[in-house]
């Protein structure tokens, strides 16, 4: 998740924010497991790009699978 997302760092969701190319969102399968990935959209195909680049980028095009709230805001505290 590092550089954009610390260990330690919490970020603020919007479910009704829209998902856009290059949002950060949380996401969910048809099996009910949430993931946090970052949204990319090319023409008509649909990925979910994981933020630890050591992960494959999945592909989502036709697969059934649901955006719960896009990430606003990420925050420290201590």
């Amino acid at each position: 998740m590092e550089p954009e997302f610390i260990e330690g760092e919490i970020i603020t969701v919007d479910p009704g924010r829209d998902a856009v190319n290059g949002t950060y969102v949380i996401a969910k399968n048809g099996e009910g497991e949430a993931t946090f990935k970052q949204l990319v959209l090319d023409g008509s195909s649909v990925f979910l790009k994981p933020l630890n680049a050591r992960y494959p980028i999945k592909d989502m095009t036709g697969v059934e699978f649901r955006i719960i709230g896009v990430v606003v805001a990420k925050e420290k505290r201590y």
